[in-house]
Order: C-alpha cells, then structure tokens, then sequence
C-alpha cells in the first residue's frame, strides 16, 4: 500500500510539473535548429549545404558558393596611427601597407536578403546581409 502511494505522488508531481506536449515538441525543434548550423552564424553564409565563414580563402568562397552576382575591387592603404600628448590622433604619412579589398555581391532574386562578402588579400573578413535582392 505505500508503494501505490509513492507513486501516485510522483505522477500527481510529474503531471504537475510537465510542460504540455505543443511546448515540449516547438523547444525541441527550436534546439535542432539553432543548436545544430541548419542558420548560419554570424559572420558566416550559407551555400545550400555549406557554410563559408569570416577567415575562409577567396577559393573556398568561389568553390563553394560559386561566382558572385558582382565584384568591385580596389587597393586600400593600411596607416599606422600615433598619437603625440599635444595634438591627438593623427595618421602616419604614407602607408604602412597596402591592402588588396573585393567585395563580392551574391543577389539572389527578390526573395531573399543579397550577401556581401569583403575580401582582404585573398581572406574573407567580413559577410554581412543587405537589403532585398532584385532580377536584373
């Protein structure tokens, strides 16, 4: 008889205590997909079943997600900064370095957010979404 007792407690506590069903299933999924890559992270795309992310190479980005809708490019002097105690922040006269920058833009249609990728010599360095795309 105190077995039965026991537990008819401890399902009296567990039906108290349990989430319903609908709750149980929609935490489930919401952990399969943000805890498993289905969304890319931040400073990373998405190329069907691949991920491209911050510090790739220009290669694995074309191997993976293919050429891109356009490419603008320019050199960028890098400076160095110093600062004396009396005048502020000031730059370096000329360059310490210069920089080879693309900036890779895959629009795919109006149904989606076009991707930027900026590209430093040849390394991925920043992703980031833009606005809707467009046909042209």
């Amino acid at each position: 008889m105190g077995q039965e007792k026991f537990e008819s407690w401890l399902l009296s506590i567990w039906d108290r205590f349990m989430p319903s069903r609908h709750l149980m299933w929609f935490v489930l999924v919401a952990l399969i997909v943000f805890g498993s890559g289905i969304l890319p992270a931040d400073g990373a795309m998405r190329c069907g079943s691949r991920l491209v992310g911050e510090g790739d190479s220009r290669d694995k980005l074309l191997s993976e997600c293919g050429s891109p809708t356009t490419v603008e490019a320019w050199d960028e002097g890098e400076y160095e900064y110093f600062s004396p105690r009396r005048h502020g922040m000031r730059y370096a006269p000329t360059p310490s370095a210069v920089v080879h920058v693309e900036i890779w833009t895959y629009n795919y249609g109006p149904s989606r957010f076009v991707d930027y990728v900026r590209i430093e010599d040849g390394k991925i360095r920043r992703i980031y979404s833009g606005h809707y795309g467009n046909w042209h």
